[in-house]
């Protein structure tokens, strides 16, 4: 028996990585059912998927990402509607894709990110902007201009340039070792 959250004792206790496999299932039926117009499928599939988010603090809204989002941890992401994700995002905890304080219903302001970028712990995107493909973005990072180059690592606050080792040079070191 393994002690829970909240206290009690669990003879077979769910793991994170479960949960997150949950949210991501959750999502894509809760996209197909909004893409495809069956209404009713999709408030079935909306209400389990935004009971999932509020009981863990996600705000991750449909058809925002394309294939393979990697959410790392179960902890608080938050991404705005009006944002575009390109194909294999990695989202670590805490993360924000958010637009700006000028944004409106009509305009939402939000960022547009490529393929294969990843948002480290703490790390916020805002405003109006564009991430190339395979951009990685350092721990509690600020983003609020545009990156046009591929394969490079950003942080700082404002985020800025540190050096071309993107996300396609760290799994090239992580396969060779």
């Amino acid at each position: 028996m393994v002690k829970v959250v909240g206290g009690g004792y669990s003879l077979f206790p769910i793991l994170q990585e479960q949960r997150l496999r949950n949210h991501c299932i959750l999502l894509r039926h809760s996209e197909f059912h909004l893409n495809n117009g069956h209404k009713i499928r999709y408030c079935i599939f909306h209400f389990l998927l935004r009971r999932m988010q509020l009981k863990y603090s996600m705000q991750i809204p449909e058809n925002v990402f394309a294939k393979g989002l990697h959410i790392v941890h179960l902890a608080p992401v938050i991404v705005n509607a009006g944002a575009s994700c390109g194909e294999n995002i990695q989202l670590f905890p805490y993360t924000g894709i958010v637009a700006s304080r000028k944004a409106t219903r009509d305009d939402p302001d939000a960022p547009t990110l490529g393929n294969g970028c990843a948002l480290s712990i703490g790390a916020v995107v805002t405003g109006k902007i564009e991430l190339a493909d395979n951009i990685v973005v350092g721990a509690n990072a600020v983003v609020n201009k545009s990156f046009d180059e591929p394969d490079i690592a950003i942080a700082g606050v404002p985020a800025q340039k540190i050096n071309n080792n993107g996300r396609s040079v760290w799994i090239n070191k992580i396969a060779k070792d």
